[in-house]
């Protein structure tokens, strides 16, 4: 019987040992081997040849000013304007200079959403723009508020333009964008 106790507890042990070798090759091989794999399969999908064309993936990145925000020259209805992106934004928005410069007529509009803002509450007019892009990308038909008068000192690109893109991502001081 002790014979029997001392063999079942030389193979319990002989488990755990192997098992923590395999815990132990797995924490320190397996990052290598990924890497291993993941260059295997880059350089096997260079060489594929894909069955239907690739379309053009739009992308630009921003630069963070030394203020933190990212700005930058956008488009809009073929007139560049300067604008900073705002992810708590809903909408894009402009002022009425700008969108006189991009072809909109401010008196036109009808002022009847009321928009909070840090310094309080202001009118607005809903518009949809043609096309506003930035880089390679470009997003057609984006809703956006007109704020009366000049209280923007530069466009505010929120999720009306945002949330149509593929993605955004920030990655230190650079934000990419990618319809």
């Amino acid at each position: 019987m002790m014979r029997d106790l001392k063999e079942g507890f030389l193979a319990m042990l002989a488990r755990i040992v192997v098992s923590a070798s395999l815990v132990v090759f797995a924490v320190s091989q397996a990052p290598a081997m990924l890497v291993s794999v993941e260059k295997t399969m880059s350089s096997t999908s260079q060489l594929a040849l894909p069955l239907q064309p690739l379309k053009h993936v739009g992308r630009a990145i921003l630069v963070a000013g030394p203020d933190g925000h990212f700005t930058g020259r956008f488009t809009v209805n073929g007139r560049v304007i300067d604008g900073i992106v705002d992810n708590g934004a809903t909408f894009v928005a402009l002022n009425e200079g700008m969108v006189r410069d991009i072809g909109i007529r401010p008196n036109d509009l009808v002022y009847d959403h009321t928009v909070a803002t840090a310094g309080g509450d202001i009118k607005a007019a809903r518009v949809t723009l043609s096309d506003l892009s930035i880089g390679d990308v470009s997003i057609s038909e984006v809703d956006a508020l007109v704020v009366a008068g000049d209280a923007l000192p530069s466009a505010l690109i929120g999720v009306s333009f945002l949330g149509r893109l593929s993605s955004y991502t920030v990655d230190g001081d650079a934000m990419s964008l990618v319809k």
